[in-house]
């Protein structure tokens, strides 16, 4: 099984039709978010696997195979900025 991600940082969430703007509630710092690093994010609820993840944004964008190289640089990026942690 793959692993599983969970939000790392308290942050709200405002999803617009570019994808969405997450705010740090401590700091402020502002994260803007394309459509596909939205839906990674808002997975990232310690239920979700990275396998899942890509299935689930494979449904989303009717592909034919789950992105997982767009789907593990999304988590990636999330993990460096800190927003998100392996569970």
């Amino acid at each position: 099984m793959s692993q599983c991600w969970q939000a790392a940082r308290d942050c709200s969430v405002e999803t617009n039709d570019q994808g969405a703007v997450l705010t740090e509630r401590q700091s402020g710092t502002r994260h803007y978010l394309n459509a596909t690093a939205a839906i990674v994010y808002l997975l990232c609820d310690a239920c979700h696997s990275t396998d899942d993840i890509a299935g689930f944004v494979a449904t989303q964008f009717s592909l034919d195979q789950p992105p997982m190289n767009d789907v593990e640089g999304a988590l990636n990026q999330l993990h460096s900025k800190g927003l998100i942690e392996r569970c």
